[in-house]
């Protein structure tokens, strides 16, 4: 397993759609910070960080990088070499969602830092306003990308197509929100199930004002979408043929 993982984090710090994405991540949100976050002069670092990974561009963009490198193996027939050197799939599963995982919470590290020290320069740091409510809504956030980053994993493991994968990450928002659409209207339930959504909460689960409910709710369904996501795609993919 550790010389899969070591193979696994070569191919991460060489492709070069992880740097690009994380490149175009840093750009928006600093161009976002300079032309945005003014708030007549009351943004902080600390706002600027706290609003950062909360974007539908950086579930987008990621969701593109998490496709390009999950299906680079298949594209290229190296999954098949992989498996005849003796590593089994549930190896070679994890492998890669190991790497994906802390290729989400190098993104996010990045991009924190960056819009801190952003904000820092053209307004104060904030940093007097940080607390325990304030270090929970980044610890959520932070598990609500993993989750977000196993799910992209996990759909563009069974569908092992770069450019359906890609479609299907980068448009998962607007099929999340019709089936969501389709189903409330057919069945009207009580529940709003939209708010349940990975992109929703990432949404909600935003700033430094945060409730005790929305975080309680966000590291709940962080968990779920994990473990549910990584599961199902671990047992549509541990039988494939290659």
């Amino acid at each position: 397993m550790s010389k899969l993982l070591r193979f696994e984090f070569h191919k991460l710090f060489r492709q070069k759609s992880f740097y690009i994405c994380t490149a175009l991540l840093l750009v928006i949100n600093l161009y976002t910070i300079i032309y945005a976050y003014d708030n007549d002069g009351r943004s902080t670092g600390l706002i600027c960080m706290s609003v950062a990974v909360c974007s539908t561009d950086f579930t987008m963009l990621f969701g593109i990088f998490t496709a390009l490198f999950t299906c680079d193996d298949y594209a290229n027939g190296t999954i098949r070499n992989i498996l005849s050197r003796g590593f089994t799939r549930t190896q070679v599963y994890f492998a890669k969602l190991i790497t994906v995982i802390v290729a989400a919470v190098i993104a996010v590290l990045l991009v924190w830092a960056a819009t801190f020290t952003a904000g820092t320069l053209c307004w104060r740091d904030g940093l007097n306003d940080f607390n325990s409510t304030v270090l929970s809504t980044l610890e959520a956030q932070l598990l609500l990308t993993v989750a977000a980053a196993a799910l992209f994993y996990a759909i563009s493991s069974v569908i092992a197509k770069t450019g359906a994968s890609v479609a299907v990450c980068l448009l998962i928002d607007l099929i999340a929100a019709l089936g969501i659409g389709i189903y409330t209207m057919l069945f009207e339930p009580d529940l709003n199930i939209a708010e349940y959504w990975i992109s929703e909460l990432r949404g909600s689960c935003c700033g430094l004002f945060c409730d005790f409910e929305t975080l309680r709710m966000s590291f709940i369904a962080a968990l779920c979408y994990f473990f549910g996501s990584t599961a199902l795609g671990y047992l549509a993919v541990c039988k494939r043929e290659y």
